[in-house]
């Protein structure tokens, strides 16, 4: 593995943390600039692997495309991570990447936000089952990023995937 990738990797970690803080910042009433200050750190994060990265643009590009089209843009903290990703994509400049990847991953994305949020209304209605449990975890993503592994024998966007999910997990968990 080159020692570069793995900077790429902690790129994917750090916006997976920070987009997850950002969650939940956005959820308080007085997290005002802090909630903004860490949208744009999670849209940088996001940014620089995809300029820094050419193989891992697709995947933050697909994310960013699905999530949008699933509304899930939808407080100032995460239009400013939108705004700040966007920004350096067009300061710096991309390579593109994989167009199967990025469509792969924005169609995944999109379909993760809409079954989440239907395992969401069925819980309020006491509803929800295996599907709805497993629905939660956005697991789309990462399998497609194994299917397109396991396609192309390109294993650096599901591992990077992988870091992202884990920082997201990670940085939801309430403190023992």
């Amino acid at each position: 593995m080159k020692v570069d990738i793995v900077f790429g990797y902690l790129l994917s970690l750090a916006a997976g943390a920070l987009a997850k803080t950002a969650d939940k910042l956005s959820d308080k009433k007085n997290a005002g600039n802090a909630a903004l200050a860490v949208g744009a750190a999670y849209g940088a994060a996001a940014g620089l692997v995809s300029v820094l990265f050419p193989l891992l643009a697709p995947l933050f590009m697909g994310l960013a495309i699905g999530n949008m089209f699933a509304g899930k843009f939808d407080t100032k903290t995460h239009q400013t991570g939108l705004a700040v990703f966007v920004s350096i994509l067009l300061l710096f400049g991309f390579a593109g990447g994989d167009k199967a990847l990025f469509v792969l991953v924005a169609a995944a994305a999109y379909a993760d936000e809409v079954f989440a949020e239907s395992a969401k209304d069925a819980n309020r209605r006491k509803a929800r089952g295996l599907l709805g449990e497993t629905a939660v975890l956005r697991p789309l993503v990462p399998i497609a990023c194994l299917v397109y592994a396991l396609a192309t024998g390109s294993w650096e966007p599901l591992a990077a995937m992988v870091a992202f999910d884990a920082a997201y997990v990670a940085a939801g968990m309430k403190a023992i």
